[in-house]
């Protein structure tokens, strides 16, 4: 059985700092991560979303909707009505992002404004 302690040398830049995230989704987003939600048929369900390494540039983004009740190492960052889990050594890096929802022709899925990436790939999944 696979354990996150949401710990690890990738996702904590800064393993002692914790910020109060502050996430923003657009209404598409918003919309369309309510409608997954409902879909699952959740008592309660919510967005995890986490940084994890990878890609071209070091880090990438991992998103799960689960109806797991949040643990003590995370914060609930709600926005439009959609309660976000994010781990608190993942705080520094989120801290401020804007997440969209893109439609197109080739394939659609959420997209990442991050104020605190220095790097991002073309692809648009990973960031440094």
């Amino acid at each position: 059985m696979e354990q996150n302690c949401g710990v690890s040398i990738y996702n904590a830049p800064k393993p002692h700092e914790v910020v109060m995230c502050n996430l923003e989704l657009t209404d598409r987003a918003a919309e369309v991560l309510s409608e997954i939600i409902e879909n699952a048929d959740f008592d309660q369900g919510y967005v995890y979303i986490t940084v994890v390494g990878g890609g071209c540039s070091g880090y990438m983004y991992d998103v799960d909707v689960k109806e797991d009740h949040p643990p003590d190492n995370t914060q609930v960052v709600v926005s439009k009505d959609v309660e976000m889990v994010i781990t608190n050594p993942d705080s520094t890096l989120l801290d401020g992002i804007v997440i969209d929802w893109i439609d197109s022709l080739m394939g659609g899925g959420l997209k990442f404004s991050n104020p605190n990436a220095t790097k991002t790939c073309s692809c648009g999944i990973s960031f440094k």
